[in-house]
């Protein structure tokens, strides 16, 4: 796809390369998260407990969609017609394939969260930095550096790098696909943002629901730095032909492993007997979940205990405010003029994907915070910075 020729859409937006006080970011972060890996596990080599995308990862070189090898635990597998399938979407296995070919079924899919996770600081300064070009979201190196830090060791995103079972890593790998799809398309190359919404599609099936607001916000900008009410809406077709490639790409995997384009074995998995009772009653998704789901991610606190630290995390979550609490900063974006309208664009655009984590059958325990959150943090991050101003 050719990017927009009107010569105001090239104005101070810069490249698509990695600068170095972003790797100087992701080798802090690289060292620190690998300190954790070691102080967690006793290794620099761990496999989680539940490797199921190395498992995946091999039974797709192998030409399978189902499991070709048996995991070492079942727990959140769906078994079907005598099959083991994967009910998470499957793109953090595809990132694993080259690692498991080269390693076999004896890699660490733990070392791989700790190097993505570490890269998504370095990626979460590369969008900053474009957007401050564009005039989007103001900031300055030192800005940028506490931002990054905040989003690497102030919020989720640390735990999730380190623990690294599926399910964390999922959250892991889906932030760096959001990550690239903002600095790609706020660099206006919407082809590759397109490519890595499909990512995100295909990792965090929910958190692609926030791309039409997305798209909006580009739409928005550009006619913003144009200076009229018009477009160019040629460069947009290849964009929208790769997401709509994408989701039909996502129904087709479904139907051809179980026979219904909705269905991705989440209803044959074997879940854990704590969520049993729910499902036979509620299923996956339903308002009798909002509650303990709001608590969860707004007001729960620690619970105290007799020795020191006279405190610990609860399974069931903690309040986003308390666990990370720069992002009351993002409220100051209500008093503040400055970017408004992208404000309101990044609060938009987070609330689609809240939506089914509200009504979702657990709040991601076990967990310490709210390991959900990392689905919208990066628009969470992006708020704090308009507030922070």
């Amino acid at each position: 796809m050719a990017e927009s020729t009107d010569p105001s859409s090239a104005r101070d937006v810069p490249g698509a390369t990695i600068g170095p006080a972003a790797l100087w970011i992701f080798g802090i972060a690289f060292a620190v998260y690998a300190f954790g890996l070691y102080a967690h596990t006793g290794t620099l080599w761990p496999q989680s407990r539940w490797p199921h995308f190395l498992y995946y990862a091999q039974a797709l070189l192998d030409g399978q969609l189902h499991m070709s090898a048996t995991p070492p635990a079942l727990l959140d597998l769906a078994r079907f017609e005598g099959r083991l399938y994967l009910h998470f979407p499957p793109f953090p296995a595809v990132l694993l394939m080259p690692w498991v070919g080269l390693l076999g079924l004896d890699a660490s899919d733990r070392i791989v969260s700790v190097l993505l996770g570490a890269a998504n600081g370095a990626l979460l300064w590369w969008l900053l930095e474009g957007l401050d070009r564009r005039g989007l979201v103001p900031s300055t190196p030192q800005t940028r550096g506490f931002l990054c830090s905040f989003f690497l060791f102030g919020t989720v995103h640390w735990t999730l790098a380190v623990t690294s079972n599926p399910w964390e890593f999922a959250h892991v790998a889906c932030n760096t696909s959001l990550l690239l799809a903002l600095g790609f398309g706020f660099r206006r190359r919407y082809t590759w943002a397109a490519l890595a919404w499909v990512a995100v599609l295909f990792t965090r099936t929910h958190v692609f629901t926030a791309l039409p607001i997305v798209a909006g916000l580009h739409l928005w900008a550009d006619r913003r730095e144009a200076g009229r009410a018009e477009l160019d809406w040629r460069p947009w077709a290849a964009p929208a032909l790769i997401a709509g490639v994408g989701v039909a790409g996502l129904l087709g995997f479904n139907f051809v492993r179980f026979g219904n384009v909705f269905e991705n074995g989440a209803s044959h998995h074997a879940m854990h007997e704590a969520f049993r009772a729910n499902f036979e009653t509620y299923g996956y998704f339903h308002p009798h979940y909002l509650g303990r789901n709001l608590r969860a991610l707004l007001w729960l606190t620690p619970i105290a205990k007799d020795d020191f630290p006279y405190f610990t995390f609860t399974p069931e979550g903690l309040s986003i405010f308390l666990a990370s609490p720069l992002y009351l900063w993002a409220f100051a974006n209500l008093w503040r003029s400055t970017s408004r309208g992208f404000a309101c664009g990044c609060g938009l655009a987070l609330l689609p994907p809240l939506v089914p984590i509200l009504l979702l059958i657990g709040t991601g325990e076990l967990q310490f915070g709210h390991r959900y959150t990392s689905d919208v943090q990066v628009f969470g991050v992006l708020l704090v910075a308009l507030g922070l101003g």
